[in-house]
């Protein structure tokens, strides 16, 4: 078993996977790339996704951390995710998502990534509402 290094295409093969990664493609899109192409990896097997994977870590090419799915939502000025508002609150989000379910506060369930997330409409008046029904242990 040779080392990657030692690879007569090495230096193509790195500039190869580098051009598609920049380009957004995954690891399984950039392996089989390769494979079409007739890359081989270092013990002359067809590239898999964690053979790619593996390589471009040490290559250090790092994907960027993937967003959180609350991050994707556009979120107005008066809504707020469960986290947030639980945060806000300064109160357990499990007394947060009870309110859901009780409809005290008005939530609604969107789309975020492959997820649903629940967005809850309150604006200065209704936290000040919010508190108080806190405040109250109503919650309960």
């Amino acid at each position: 078993m040779q080392s990657w290094k030692q690879l007569s295409y090495y230096d193509e093969l790195v500039d190869r996977i580098s051009r598609l990664f920049e380009a957004g493609k995954s690891d399984a899109q950039i392996s089989e790339r390769l494979n079409e192409q007739g890359y081989r990896t270092a013990e002359a097997r067809p590239f898999t996704r964690a053979a790619l994977t593996s390589l471009r870590y040490n290559l250090g090419l790092k994907r960027a951390q993937s967003s959180k799915p609350t991050d994707l939502l556009n979120l107005a000025e008066d809504e707020w995710t469960t986290d947030q508002l639980a945060e806000r609150l300064q109160m357990p989000r499990a007394s947060l998502y009870n309110w859901i379910r009780s409809q005290k506060v008005n939530a609604e369930k969107r789309a975020a990534q492959k997820r649903k997330i629940w967005v809850i409409t309150a604006d200065q008046a209704e936290l000040q509402r919010l508190e108080a029904l806190r405040e109250q242990g109503t919650s309960r």
